[in-house]
C-alpha cells in the first residue's frame, strides 16, 4: 500500500492536488526515459505548467496499461492498494489558476515526480511539498 498528500506552498498559500489525478507507473527502461526527459532526473522533480506538454512519438501503450490512477481527497491525500513489490514512479499534477493583474487568470503550479520503492507487504507513506515564489 502506499499513502501520500501533495501540496505546494505558494503565494497563493497551500494548495493541494485536490480531486487531480496521481499516477503510479512502474519503472522500466521505458518510463525511466520520459521521466528523465520531464523532470531531468529518475529520482524526483518538478515541472512548472508553464513548461508546457511534451508529446511522446510513438508512445508506447504498455506504458499506460501498466499504470494506476487515483484521485487525491479535498486535503491533498490519496491511496494506492493491493500492489505487488516493486518500483514505481508516482506523478501528480498540482495545477491551479492563478490572478494576474486585472481580471485574467493564469494556470499555474505543475507536475511533482517521485521514484519509491516498495517491498512486499509494506506500507509506504510519501509527502510531496514544492515551494514556489512567483
Amino acid at each position: 500500500m502506499i499513502k501520500g498528500k501533495v501540496y505546494i506552498d505558494s503565494d497563493n498559500g497551500r494548495i493541494t492536488c485536490k480531486n487531480q489525478e496521481v499516477k503510479l507507473i512502474p519503472v522500466s527502461e521505458y518510463s525511466k526515459e520520459r521521466m528523465l526527459w520531464l523532470y531531468k532526473s529518475t529520482e524526483e522533480g518538478f515541472r512548472k505548467v508553464e513548461e508546457g506538454e511534451i508529446k511522446f512519438i510513438p508512445d508506447r501503450s504498455i506504458y499506460y496499461s501498466l499504470m494506476k490512477i487515483t484521485k487525491c481527497d479535498e486535503n491533498g491525500n490519496f491511496l494506492f492498494k493491493d500492489l505487488p513489490e516493486g518500483e514505481y514512479f508516482i506523478v501528480v499534477n498540482v495545477i491551479w489558476n492563478s490572478p494576474t493583474n486585472g481580471s485574467l487568470f493564469r494556470k499555474a503550479g505543475g507536475s511533482i515526480m517521485k521514484r519509491i520503492k516498495l517491498k512486499k507487504g509494506e506500507e509506504k507513506e510519501v509527502i510531496f511539498k514544492v515551494k514556489l515564489v512567483f
